[in-house]
């Protein structure tokens, strides 16, 4: 076995502990027979341990020293191939089991990652909306129909204040609707766009977001003093601009799985469902009686009745079984209200989203994706290391008597059982 170092590679440790500026680089700092170990693998496993040493020659030094954990682990990998440990059972399970994650990685970087980098435009825009805050209040509700009753009675002179207190559904009703000063970038669209066009003490039209139907109040815009020019805050603007588009995606990703999905409620098993609950209810004498659901569990249902079907979905369904092994063991304030389709539907939704999402990335054929094959390589050869070591080379260390007890005198202070001995020993 041949082995090549490049000990050329110091002006890339400076840029790994942040003393200089970064660079996409693909050079190969090591080269173990016929792989090559690229800077790219050394960067991803030590920058962030590089950057604390506090030295540049106590920096390098540590570089040298992961360097040669990157060659070691390698060395390892080449001799598990070669007694075939990636035909291994325990391995191939073991791999197998981690294909969802990565599978779930890649949907994530192809639906939200690359989908959320903020254009330049973007990035201006959120810099001079960011320069006032709002304060704003709102009424929120379920339904279009309803919103626009509430909108029309605004417009003959109602209370703003009132109405949402008495009609609302979101925490804020409290305090009438309002929500507080509101900076640029913490609001979900299209609520946000919408706020952000309103004239002091105007409301907007109906607007609709994931969480219901909105109408919105502008009661004062606030101009704020020592934002900083756009070169010096545009860098972090757009790291700000990134995750809040990131959080955004997410929602409107899931929600549109959501859709596909087809949930569908069946409506006489919800009413077997709400009528077990209610009859339970009855039938508590104490003073303090628990909310809507709180008294489900599967004693109140009989064989047949467990296995009847409460929500179906595209490849699969929820019986009243499956449904109560979710709900019954939640607290009382995380378990959906029964009355409410959509709310169970969620439910569900959050329930099953690991398998809609794995069956997403699926039909985007993600499992032939570079970035899926390559991590589940590291891991297959992660593990074949792993084992060739702790199998093969460390069952091969053998400790003798008089080792452990010369190791334990002249350590006495590092043991508290003189068994821990052949612990560090090992190590």
């Amino acid at each position: 076995m041949t082995l090549k170092k490049n000990i050329v590679f110091l002006a890339l440790i400076l840029a790994l502990s942040g003393n200089c500026k970064e660079e996409k680089n693909t050079d190969v700092v090591a080269t173990v027979g016929k792989d090559k170990i690229s800077y790219t693998d050394f960067s991803e496993r030590f920058k962030g341990s590089l950057g604390i040493v506090d030295s540049d020659s106590e920096r390098v030094a540590k570089a040298l020293e992961y360097l040669n954990q990157l060659i070691d682990e390698k060395i390892l990998v080449q001799e598990a191939y070669k007694i075939d440990l990636d035909t291994n059972p325990e391995i191939i399970l073991l791999v197998d089991g981690q294909r969802p994650r990565f599978l779930l990685d890649e949907l994530y970087k192809a639906q939200i990652i690359n989908k959320s980098k903020p254009s330049l435009k973007e990035v201006k825009d959120f810099y001079n909306n960011s320069k006032e805050q709002l304060r704003l209040r709102h009424i929120l509700v379920k339904e279009k129909s309803l919103a626009q009753e509430i909108y029309q009675q605004l417009k003959q002179g109602a209370n703003f204040d009132t109405l949402a207190k008495q009609k609302s559904i979101d925490p804020s009703k409290e305090n009438g609707g309002d929500l507080g000063f509101i900076s640029w970038g913490t609001l979900v669209e299209p609520f946000q766009e919408a706020a952000w066009k309103l004239k002091p003490n105007s409301f907007s039209r109906p607007v609709q977001t994931v969480y219901g139907w909105h109408i919105i109040k502008l009661e004062e815009r606030k101009q704020l003093e020592d934002f900083g020019k756009f070169a010096e805050v545009k860098v972090n603007i757009s790291k700000r601009l990134e995750s809040i588009k990131r959080r955004q995606t997410v929602d409107k990703y899931l929600e549109k799985v959501k859709n596909k999905t087809n949930l569908k409620i069946n409506p006489t098993t919800w009413e077997l469902l709400k009528s077990k609950d209610t009859q339970a209810n009855s039938q508590d004498t104490s003073v303090v009686k628990k909310p809507l659901g709180g008294y489900l569990d599967s004693t109140l249902f009989d064989l047949d009745e467990k296995n009847l079907t409460l929500v179906s979905f595209k490849g699969g369904q929820w019986t009243i079984r499956e449904f109560l092994e979710k709900y019954t063991p939640l607290p009382p304030f995380r378990k959906p209200p029964l009355a409410d389709d959509e709310a169970l539907k969620q439910f569900v939704f959050q329930g099953k989203m690991m398998d809609f999402l794995e069956a997403e990335a699926t039909k985007l054929r993600l499992e032939k994706s570079p970035g899926y094959k390559n991590n589940l390589n590291k891991l297959r050869e992660k593990m074949m290391a792993d084992k060739l070591k702790n199998d093969l080379l460390l069952s091969q260390v053998t400790i003798t008597d008089e080792e452990t007890k010369t190791y334990f005198e002249a350590h006495p202070d590092q043991f508290i059982n003189p068994l821990q001995v052949i612990d560090q020993l090992i190590i």
